[in-house]
């Protein structure tokens, strides 16, 4: 069984951690299972486990039935799953997945938690894999989960003229922008009536106005995607 080495997740979001199962030699009929991990970086989420299209899916895998619990020391929770199969799992593939909270930060001391099964023997040995004919030999890999970076706001550039209605460039015409967030930015159009607005954040409506005092303009409001070259504002007659 393992964990997967690359997991990555950003802060705030849920994210699937699948525990897979490999080389399977035998029919297995039961299995217990204990993953640890840091919790300042990952805390499980109340569902905990999804087993939906995986080898233990209630409807369309093993059938299998899952009990779970969970113990903390220090920084690091434990998770325990403990699994009866109305079916015999025979195949290799996703056997169940946890599912998590990531709330450790990127580049930081909580940016980083391994994924550790628990290896233990004697009158309780974990993990514990088991066919119809006894108990089936197991090996682990473990795994590491890395907080990812927050994906860079993209931003656009806003630019045109601002115009007399004849076509004249106007010069000196105060354009402003007001974003989405109420916040707002002003600057002057050139000699050529040119005005340009730079990292404008994407993914949001702006308003923007001119002001004259020789002519009135309407205000025009657009939803940026983009960069936009021509948004050009001409006086009213």
């Amino acid at each position: 069984i393992s964990l997967p080495t690359n997991a990555t997740g950003q802060n705030g979001s849920t994210v699937l951690i699948p525990i897979t199962l490999t080389n399977t030699s035998t029919s297995i009929v039961a299995y217990t299972i204990e993953v640890s991990f840091d919790h300042t970086v990952l805390q499980a989420s109340e569902s905990l486990i999804n087993t939906v299209n995986t080898l233990s899916d209630l409807n369309t895998g093993a059938m299998c039935h899952i009990f779970s619990g969970r113990t903390t020391a220090g920084n690091r929770t434990t998770l325990r799953m403990a699994a009866g199969c109305n079916n015999n799992i025979t195949s290799s593939g996703t056997l169940l997945n946890l599912l998590f909270n990531v709330v450790g930060t990127a580049n930081t001391a909580t940016g980083m938690t391994t994924l550790e099964f628990t290896v233990r023997s004697g009158a309780n040995p974990v993990p514990n894999f088991e066919s119809e004919s006894g108990t089936v030999p197991v090996t682990v890999t473990n795994g590491l989960f890395t907080v990812a970076s927050a994906a860079p706001i993209a931003s656009v550039t806003i630019a045109g003229r601002v115009l007399t209605a004849d076509g004249r460039g106007l010069r000196n015409a105060q354009i402003r922008l007001t974003a989405a967030d109420g916040s707002s930015k002003t600057v002057m159009s050139g000699a050529f009536g040119n005005y340009r607005f730079a990292n404008v954040q994407a993914g949001q409506s702006v308003t923007i106005q001119v002001f004259s005092k020789r002519f009135g303009f309407q205000p025009q409001t657009v939803n940026v995607s983009g960069d936009i070259s021509s948004l050009n504002f001409v006086a009213q007659p």
